[in-house]
């Protein structure tokens, strides 16, 4: 099941292949690298069925992923091709975080003996993401030589402290209320 919301975050559909009635997606594919940070969604529904026509560029499709952990994408290309029933809507998103962390800086600094907890939360703070789940008690000197994106600097922390970088949306009540790393 995957719901689609519009670009202010209001749920507007959702697409279920389980029951005759709702609109279905297929040809769906989720491709992460944790290495490069790629994180994106592609599927498709067909192009006549009417919640087709809420999919919009700029809009939001949430899902569940393996860990049954809900993930959301940002669409940014929609493209209508022939298919094998008619016409297809081709949709590709992208995970919200890669932008929204993209687009905050951190300033030069040094971070003595921060704990996981401490670093995360501060190259986090103002960027509207926040410390989910960790394990990591440990603490490590952190040095950001240079202005730098809030994702890398969270790259140069994993890297830190030997561990990976997961995302997720807190997703109730038809609501995103908190965006976790």
């Amino acid at each position: 099941m995957l719901f689609i919301l519009d670009r202010k975050e209001t749920v507007v559909g959702v697409l279920n292949n389980s029951s005759p009635a709702p609109c279905p997606y297929y040809d769906d594919l989720h491709t992460e690298n944790l290495e490069t940070g790629v994180n994106q969604y592609e599927f498709k529904v067909p192009a006549n069925h009417e919640m087709a026509e809420t999919l919009e560029v700029d809009g939001y499709v949430i899902l569940k992923d393996l860990d049954d952990k809900f993930q959301m994408f940002q669409i940014k290309d929609i493209a209508e091709t022939a298919g094998e029933n008619g016409y297809d809507k081709d949709v590709y998103a992208e995970h919200v975080a890669i932008p929204e962390l993209l687009g905050s800086i951190v300033r030069p600094a040094t971070l003595k003996s921060y704990t996981l907890q401490n670093a995360v939360n501060y190259v986090l703070a103002g960027s509207g993401w926040a410390l989910g789940e960790y394990d990591f008690l440990t603490s490590k000197d952190i040095v950001f030589d240079n202005f730098t994106t809030v994702l890398d600097a969270l790259y140069q922390i994993a890297e830190a402290f030997d561990c990976e970088l997961r995302y997720e949306v807190i997703f109730s009540n038809n609501k995103v209320s908190r965006r976790l790393i």
